[in-house]
């Protein structure tokens, strides 16, 4: 077996104070005009207090209802107050939306007063990116996984600071996987390291070190099935999230090998 590539990359979490302005901007601007977008959407959807008892209420009821432990006291109790609750709400629901997104409605200026909490997708950007921002670029995650995909963009945007790389991408994976792998592979990869950061500001280590093992078992599984025949499965081949206690340092890790 011989290295076709190995990576890892620093993920450098983006504080508040540095979000982009101009994607912040957007995100505002994009989903204050969508108002009438939204109203009218919801109205096509749920426009009866019929529709409401269909599609809201009595869908709600049907799946709570599977989350209600059987042997606790008063169950049945719990799973009407639930059910007979939702179905006299139509009114509120109709009032709410109408007051919310109706001509003159308060959604527009709720999104431009509550924008800084947008800014909690910093988390998603330290680790993903933001191509349109020159002083973020593709970060550590999307990097290790378009090193599977041969997209050789990546080797562009490269940070000393942050990028430590041997070898070249290559296309490692399937094409039953194509485009697809990246939307998997990086979208778990988010997931895993937002949890795993916010365990870790909370201070829960062992939830922290628990949700990485987690991440990189699905990622261990999904290599395994994507990868080509000419290279070698897991764990000899990987890609996962890693921290570094003895640095504090949170990392992406990409490696391949040949399969002989």
């Amino acid at each position: 077996m011989s290295v076709v590539f190995d990576y890892e990359g620093i993920i450098q979490l983006i504080e508040a104070d540095a979000f982009p302005a101009h994607v912040l901007d957007e995100w505002k601007t994009t989903l204050g005009n969508e108002q009438a977008r939204i109203y009218a959407r919801l109205l096509d959807v749920i426009p009866s207090e019929t529709a409401f008892k269909d599609k809201i209420a009595d869908a709600s009821s049907d799946a709570w209802e599977t989350f209600v432990n059987p042997n606790w006291p008063d169950a049945d109790v719990i799973k009407m107050k639930q059910r007979v609750k939702l179905a006299r709400a139509y009114n509120a629901w109709k009032t709410g939306v109408d007051n919310a997104f109706g001509e003159g409605g308060y959604f527009a200026d709720r999104v431009m007063a509550k924008a800084d909490k947008f800014k909690m997708a910093r988390y998603v950007l330290s680790i993903v990116g933001c191509k349109s921002d020159p002083d973020i670029m593709w970060r550590a995650g999307t990097k290790a996984v378009k090193f599977f995909v041969g997209d050789k963009r990546i080797l562009r945007y490269m940070d000393s600071t942050l990028d430590t790389y041997s070898g070249e991408p290559v296309m490692a994976v399937k094409a039953a996987f194509g485009k697809r792998f990246q939307a998997l592979v990086l979208g778990r990869l988010v997931q895993g390291f937002v949890m795993a950061m916010f365990a870790h500001e909370g201070g829960l280590t062992s939830l922290r070190d628990s949700i990485i093992s987690s991440v990189n078992s699905d990622m261990d599984d999904i290599l395994t099935a994507a990868l080509k025949a000419d290279y070698a499965a897991p764990p000899t081949s990987y890609l996962h999230l890693v921290y570094t206690a003895s640095t504090d340092t949170w990392s992406v890790k990409a490696h391949l090998e040949t399969a002989a």
